[in-house]
């Protein structure tokens, strides 16, 4: 069953939050800049969490490889990067982080945290503990993010 951090959810909010869908927005403040953000039913992740970096979808093949449990995370928790700094894309300047769990038929995103490679500890905002879980029906997760394990729009653009 799915929750979305105020209690356990019902069937008709359970088909909504299953399927992952990606959208174009640019950063707060920001209407030049552009970048792919995560979509869950109605919630559009990165305003939702009040984040002002990209997500990894636009940054690295590896980051969405990774969300994919296709490669291993690069984080000392395991956790996976969902965002990560605007400006060079590197983990030490602090990412947004999920723990994804993988089922026969889903994928699950829960305990949102922020977090960097350098350092051991997080933090988590009023936002992010009060987010998710998230299931999505594998097919659907695994086609939204295959096409970004290849190439992005930043990765040759950032060290």
């Amino acid at each position: 069953m799915l929750a979305l951090g105020f209690g356990a959810a019902n069937s008709l909010w359970e088909i909504m939050y299953k399927k992952l869908v990606l959208y174009s927005t640019t950063l707060k403040g920001n209407k030049t800049e552009c970048f792919t953000d995560f979509k869950i039913g109605k919630i559009k992740l990165a305003p939702h969490l009040d984040i002002d970096d990209f997500s990894v979808l636009d940054i690295s093949p590896s980051f969405v490889r990774q969300l994919l449990l296709q490669e291993p995370s690069t984080l000392k928790s395991n956790r996976v990067p969902i965002y990560v700094c605007k400006c060079c894309g590197d983990l030490s300047c602090g990412a947004t982080t999920v723990k994804v769990e993988r089922t026969e038929e889903s994928f699950i995103w829960s305990d949102f945290r922020r977090e960097s490679d350098y350092e051991d500890g997080w933090s988590q905002s009023d936002y992010m503990s009060r987010t998710g879980p998230f299931e999505f029906e594998k097919e659907n997760y695994m086609s939204t993010l295959q096409p970004y394990t290849i190439k992005t729009k930043r990765s040759n653009n950032l060290s």
